[in-house]
């Protein structure tokens, strides 16, 4: 018969529980240990970066003001254009507004005596209505072991579908990949 092996028993007191090691690494200027992380460790205990761009000082948390607004620009610019119909909306990137119509456009202009240029104005695409999934909606409702509709409730979530899917409901809009072409 093989005998069992005794399992060895180690009390908090004893001395092969732990013993003391001298470790080294980076700490931040907060008190965080990074290991032989040197640029995490100088990131976290940092206050401001230089801005990769220009080599302006800024806060660590935010961004350069003017070389994301140049870059930002220059994206715009770089945009295909379409012509604005006058009825949806168009967004101004640059004063994060929505217009929707000429008559509205042009009283902006003038009363902040500014151009279309200065705008950069982006169609609007519309944002949909989607269809809904009944076993989705419900998923968190579900005992585990039954996952199963009602049928007269799948019926009418049918028959909601199929209105949603012919009537086009627009809940929002958000700026499209196109630049306006406003005149």
């Amino acid at each position: 018969m093989e005998e069992l092996k005794k399992e060895q028993i180690i009390l908090p007191s004893d001395g092969e529980a732990a013993s003391i090691k001298t470790i080294t690494g980076w700490v931040s200027r907060k008190g965080h240990f990074f290991g032989d992380d040197e640029r995490s460790a100088r990131y976290d205990g940092s206050t401001h970066l230089k801005c990769p761009t220009c080599g302006k000082i800024i806060n660590k948390h935010e961004y350069c003001y003017e070389c994301h607004t140049k870059a930002e620009i220059e994206k715009y610019q770089k945009m295909k254009r379409k012509k604005w119909n006058g009825i949806d909306g168009i967004y101004s990137y640059a004063k994060d507004k929505w217009f929707w119509s000429y008559e509205e456009l042009d009283d902006y202009i003038m009363d902040n005596n500014t151009t279309v240029d200065d705008l950069l104005l982006i169609l609007g695409q519309p944002v949909y209505a989607r269809e809904i999934d009944p076993f989705d909606y419900y998923e968190e409702d579900f005992p585990d072991e039954n996952k199963n509709l009602p049928e007269d409730l799948l019926s009418a979530f049918d028959d909601l579908n199929v209105y949603i899917r012919n009537s086009k409901v627009i809940l929002s809009w958000k700026p499209s990949k196109f630049a306006a072409k406003v005149r």
